[in-house]
């Protein structure tokens, strides 16, 4: 459950923006780095699912889903946890907002973290 120690200066950062489509199905920008996206997903707020990958894919319009993400934006990241015994990165931001990333694919990357400094995270 350690999460390597360059991550730990994105602790504290907002979320500046968020982007949808290419050339990566969901990008997530912060202060001092960012997130994409190439696998399943899903937001939580106070434990309760309110957005996820095949809702986005499949069912939910894109306006609805602007207006969830747009929830996000300026919220703190307060903590980072990486399962690696399963595979699953979890960003935790104030207010109880949760996006946890699940990497599925034997082949392909599922999601990078970076920072600005230079560091990658790459599942």
């Amino acid at each position: 459950m350690q999460i390597p120690k360059e991550l730990m200066e994105l602790i504290g950062d907002l979320v500046l923006s968020y982007k949808l489509g290419t050339p990566y199905p969901f990008e997530m920008q912060f202060e001092s780095g960012g997130l994409t996206v190439e696998c399943p997903w899903r937001l939580h707020r106070a434990g309760e699912t309110v957005l996820g990958y095949t809702d986005l894919r499949n069912s939910v319009k894109l306006e609805e889903v602007a207006c969830v993400l747009d929830s996000l934006l300026y919220k703190k990241i307060i903590d980072i946890k990486f399962y690696s015994d399963v595979n699953v990165l979890c960003i935790i931001f104030e207010e109880g907002y949760q996006v946890d990333l699940f990497h599925d694919s034997l082949q392909y990357e599922g999601w990078e973290v970076y920072t600005n400094s230079g560091f990658t995270f790459i599942s």
